[in-house]
């Protein structure tokens, strides 16, 4: 599965970690692997390295309260720049290492 074909929308945030002295952020999220299609939504951690730069905003409230109906709109990725609208907030992030996209059992999701 290659990141673009991965649709966040209706998505869940679980968890964020920084670990500001390995420059790294994980997210981790439940996602509908094929949106519309599936009805369950599964894990995925999406990894940066060589975190620059980050920028988190949200409404704690206000993400909890839309949880259920997934608490991510969408986001835009690329190889440095990855933007993840919340239904209440956002997550910026900048990084120049490589991006992980693990899925439930643990693999990496390019393959």
């Amino acid at each position: 599965m290659s990141p673009d074909d991965i649709d966040l929308h209706d998505a869940v945030l679980e968890t964020i970690n920084f670990d500001a002295s390995a420059k790294r952020i994980e997210i981790n999220l439940q996602f509908y692997r094929r949106l519309f299609k599936d009805r369950d939504r599964v894990p995925i951690r999406i990894v940066f390295e060589g975190v620059k730069r980050f920028s988190i905003v949200g409404n704690v409230v206000g993400l909890t309260r839309s949880a259920s109906f997934g608490n991510v709109v969408y986001w835009k990725w690329n190889a440095r720049e990855t933007d993840i609208y919340l239904t209440e907030g956002c997550i910026l992030i900048t990084s120049k290492g490589r991006n992980l996209f693990v899925d439930e059992a643990g693999r990496d999701a390019h393959d």
